[in-house]
């Protein structure tokens, strides 16, 4: 049984205990991860050089701390940043001062308002077509474990690190070839509650491409090997070639899309919500029926869709 970095077995020897505690640290530096604390830091310090330069004395009481955040919060309104600089500016003076919780209400209501008035910039979602357009892109450049791993995402509705994260040994195929489980670990959700998760694929086409994938990938190797930068980097590469990359596709198109094109070939959003490992279904309507709008609106060039038929059709006769 595998065991996450960031968590130990229950074991009954103290001993045991003790030794695997001792490699995971203190509590205190479990709270978070370090890349959110570094995050936090980040945020945080420019809070204080905010104060530094219009010449704002360190607060003495939570109210005071309060009103230069509001302050900071408009400040970074106007100046055009995103909305989580100020939300990491908030829930990081939180975490290193846990005793701010539910004293700072004029900033969480500023950050309230920026929310309810700025609709967050979502990536569109992929369909099937313009994903295997991209895959085509992969196979031509001799990518194809990427092509074949792309469609995994799609059907199991997995978000980048996921993909990127699967090895072959996470990987079991029914007996009948028809459907396969992927185990995901302690994913984004997991952690929330504990559970390490796992997606049924049940795209035949997809479980075949899979099946054959695995026969060149040993038990600890992932589908695919590349860093998150790297496989980013190709996949814009892969959109700019099909002339699509002013549309605004990102590698989470691809959860989108599954997401979109699951419901729509099935009608439930309750499957959807399970499939996709959404923790209410009220979650998972808002962001399927938002790519279902953005996805009416799409229109690509006379020359993205010329490219796309072309490395599409590629793609398809390749497969079937």
């Amino acid at each position: 049984m595998s065991v996450n970095r960031r968590q130990v077995l229950h074991v009954h020897n103290k001993a045991e205990r003790k030794r695997q505690r001792a490699d995971l640290g203190r509590l205190s530096s479990l709270v978070v991860t370090p890349r959110t604390e570094t995050r936090y830091s980040k945020a945080v310090k420019e809070v204080f050089y905010f104060m530094k330069e219009e010449g704002i004395s360190l607060p003495d009481s939570h109210d005071d701390l309060d009103r230069v955040l509001s302050q900071y919060i408009e400040h970074l309104w106007e100046g055009g940043e995103g909305r989580s600089e100020a939300s990491n500016a908030v829930a990081g003076l939180q975490h290193f001062l846990p005793n701010l919780r539910k004293n700072l209400p004029s900033s969480w209501r500023l950050l309230g308002a920026w929310q309810r008035s700025e609709l967050p910039c979502r990536a569109p979602p992929l369909t099937w077509e313009t994903l295997c357009s991209i895959c085509g892109v992969f196979v031509s450049q001799g990518h194809t474990g990427a092509a074949v791993a792309l469609c995994v995402a799609f059907d199991g509705m997995l978000r980048t690190g996921e993909m990127l994260n699967v090895k072959a040994s996470d990987v079991v195929i029914s007996a009948d070839s028809l459907t396969a489980v992927v185990s995901l670990g302690l994913t984004k959700g997991g952690k929330r509650r504990g559970v390490e998760e796992t997606v049924v694929l049940d795209d035949p086409l997809v479980v075949s491409l899979l099946t054959v994938l695995l026969t060149s990938r040993k038990g600890g190797q992932k589908l695919i090997p590349l860093s998150q930068a790297k496989f980013r980097h190709m996949f814009a590469e892969a959109l700019k070639k099909l002339d699509l990359e002013e549309i605004g596709f990102k590698p989470y198109s691809i959860r989108r899309g599954g997401a979109t094109w699951y419901l729509n070939a099935t009608g439930s959003m309750s499957k959807v919500c399970v499939k996709g490992r959404w923790s209410s279904e009220k979650c998972a309507r808002i962001y399927v029926n938002d790519g279902l709008t953005t996805l009416a609106k799409l229109a690509f060039s006379r020359k993205a869709n010329k490219l796309c038929a072309k490395y599409r059709s590629s793609f398809l006769r390749l497969i079937k």
